[in-house]
């Protein structure tokens, strides 16, 4: 922060007896500093939908299942690939995968027309991507040369497939057993036994051939075990013998109890299935829970259907009211599309609330969509399996209003605040707005800061202190207060008791400190966190484009542009972001960083999402974020109210 900020807000957190004086606060930007244009828009492609939008039910799903089908055939080759023509990535299981939409079609509509597109496709598939030799790139297979079959990641360079031919194979596996299970009257003899030896071949590729797992992403490793197990059984159906088909099924459930389960993690009090071991991922998640849900469905074995109902509690408390969480270890905002739907819906009555409300990617809707080069019109067949569980076996929406106060999330109606494990909130909805984390010094939080000649810091929590919290009564809405012993200046220890109250899109946040715990020469003041995310305008559902916040206006007049490096605005009442007031007695300061790679937002990073700048500083986004050292600041100053130094402020509805 430079020094004329740290004065400024110096100044505008002067303690006085009372509140601050009217004369502390100008409802104008900051002088001297050229205003910059922040661009117009700046839409998220991977927040676009929220699944709970997305039409549903029998008639829709055979239409669409129609619809699919159609274009398949329209792009289907003279030698029997239904494979996107160009495209370069996880080739190894795409044709098949829209085989087995084929395979549902023909098995619901008996429709002759798809008879011989289904069945060349398959000798095609079997013909051509069907891959025995290793893949020299791939440094994740354990025993050389076994001749067991695996399905490429990217068969036009195979030396660079590496650890992507194991997914690719998993989902292959998962294509094979639904050819098998919708392909009566479609299957020749000779393709329904290649495919029962071929899959049986994935099995072991995944299992004993390569290192099983190793990407540490667990949604692809029970997708594994369902595969094998939904093999298994088609294989007793169609006569294979028993004890083949009863071996594989045990050996698919060892696998889950011995290699997967383990790998669980607990956060908050909630266990879950992580991704590379990093915790719960925004991309992966949702699908983990489809996977999770299909295997109950497979077996009956309550450790699906409890780890699910865990891993959708947990992510159900970190979405926000608008359906947004950020956070991942691969992605902060890359989110599925309708493959994540086949799980949310199931889930989302058992953990009573509308998990339909998380944001996700409209591109997909029913099937993958090829990206590469056609990004929004023909079916890739890459997530086929998610699309036929889902059109075999819909779930159904919970649709209730849902209210919660615990000690990690606060929700009423259309307004939440979401709390860390130290009881501080880092993402807070309101006004049909999400604001996240802010950073300051090199420190990311939401919540009482103190500032100083040399700037301003977050207090964070003192070493060894654990919060504690209960619910508080408050009309019309819920609250909670959290008491923290905090760090400070010099390293004085603070007590800090925060006051949250969250109303039907508004929510208010009360601080109180002791006055004679802060030292001398200090001023404290509530950093309410960086106004992110909100709806676009002119979205119509299902599409409902997310747009990011991209500066303020005072309600007092003026306004400020997060791309305007180093300028700021004060106001006596507040501001606006978006559809959003950030509001405060002691009023509002927004002031934005200087330029520099680890900054947000600024001039030369205003137009990107939080995804692409985090992924920027480092392929881990949470790790690229912690890399921040400074992002734009929403300030309320302290005021003194008798023998406590207090901070209020309100987040709510711009109008």
């Amino acid at each position: 922060m430079s020094k004329n900020r740290t004065s400024l807000l110096a100044a505008a957190a002067v303690l006085t007896a009372g509140a601050l004086t009217a004369t502390t606060l100008q409802g104008s930007a900051h002088a001297g500093t050229a205003p910059a244009a922040a661009p117009a828009q700046v839409l998220s492609a991977n927040l676009s939908v929220r699944l709970g939008d997305i039409p549903d039910g029998k008639d829709t799903y055979a239409a669409e299942l129609k619809r699919e089908v159609d274009l398949v055939l329209a792009h289907q080759t003279a030698e029997g690939s239904l494979e996107i023509q160009g495209k370069t990535k996880d080739l190894g299981d795409n044709s098949l995968g829209a085989s087995s939409l084929l395979a549902l079609y023909h098995a619901r509509t008996h429709d002759p027309a798809v008879v011989d597109a289904f069945r060349r496709s398959v000798d095609w598939y079997l013909a051509n991507r069907i891959y025995t030799a290793d893949n020299p790139g791939n440094t994740t297979v354990l025993v050389k040369d076994s001749g067991q079959p695996w399905a490429a990641y990217m068969p036009y360079s195979l030396a660079e497939g590496g650890g992507g031919d194991w997914p690719t194979t998993v989902w292959a596996l998962l294509h094979v057993a639904n050819v098998l299970q919708y392909g009566d009257g479609l299957l020749r003899d000779d393709q329904r036994a290649a495919l029962v030896e071929l899959g049986q071949g994935y099995w072991k590729w995944l299992t004993k051939v390569s290192q099983f797992n190793p990407q540490d992403a667990d949604n692809q490793a029970i997708g594994a075990v369902d595969a094998a197990i939904q093999l298994s059984q088609q294989m007793t159906r169609l006569g294979w013998p028993k004890k083949t088909a009863a071996a594989l099924k045990a050996d698919a459930m060892d696998v889950f109890t011995r290699q997967i389960r383990p790998l669980r993690q607990t956060d908050r009090g909630y266990t879950f299935y992580p991704e590379h071991s990093g915790g719960l991922d925004q991309n992966y998640g949702g699908i983990t829970l489809g996977f999770l849900w299909k295997g109950w469905r497979l077996t009956g074995d309550k450790r699906f259907y409890q780890d699910g109902l865990e891993t959708a509690a947990y992510l159900d408390m970190r979405l926000g009211a608008r359906g947004f969480d950020y956070g991942g270890p691969r992605h902060n905002e890359l989110r599925p599309g309708y493959e994540a739907v086949y799980g949310l819906q199931h889930y989302s009555p058992l953990v009573e609330d509308d998990l339909g409300r998380y944001l996700a990617t409209a591109s997909i809707k029913y099937t993958h969509t090829g990206t590469e080069p056609d990004k929004t019109v023909v079916p890739d067949g890459h997530f086929a399996f998610m699309t036929i569980w889902q059109f075999t076996d819909p779930g159904h929406w919970y649709r209730k209003e849902t209210t919660v106060n615990s000690p990690y999330k606060l929700r009423v109606g259309d307004g939440s605040v979401v709390l860390d494990e130290q009881g501080s909130a880092y993402l807070v909805s309101a006004g049909n707005a999400d604001v996240i984390h802010a950073a300051t010094d090199g420190k990311q939080r939401i919540g009482l800061a103190w500032t100083d000649a040399d700037g301003t810091h977050f207090l964070t929590p003192a070493p060894g202190a654990a919060p504690t919290t209960r619910a508080v009564p408050v009309k019309g809405g819920q609250a909670r207060e959290v008491t923290q012993r905090m760090s400070g200046p010099g390293g004085a220890v603070i007590p800090v008791t925060t006051r949250y109250e969250v109303f039907d899109g508004t929510v208010h946040v009360t601080t109180r400190v002791p006055a004679g715990a802060v030292p001398d020469g200090v001023t404290l003041s509530y950093i309410a966190g960086l106004p992110y995310l909100t709806d676009a305008t002119g979205g119509t559902a299902p599409d409902t484009p997310q747009q990011k916040i991209l500066g303020v206006v005072g309600l007092s007049g003026g306004s400020l542009s997060f791309a305007a490096d180093g300028a700021d605005l004060t106001d006596p009442r507040g501001v606006t972001a978006g559809p959003m007031a950030v509001t405060s007695p002691t009023g509002v300061t927004v002031s934005n960083p200087d330029a520099g790679p680890d900054t947000f937002s600024n001039s030369a990073n205003a137009g990107l999402i939080l995804e692409k700048y985090s992924t920027s500083l480092n392929s881990n986004p949470d790790v690229g974020f912690a890399r921040t050292r400074a992002t734009n600041l929403v300030q309320a100053p302290a005021r003194q109210a008798g023998s406590e130094v207090v901070t209020d402020v309100t987040y709510g509805p711009a109008h």
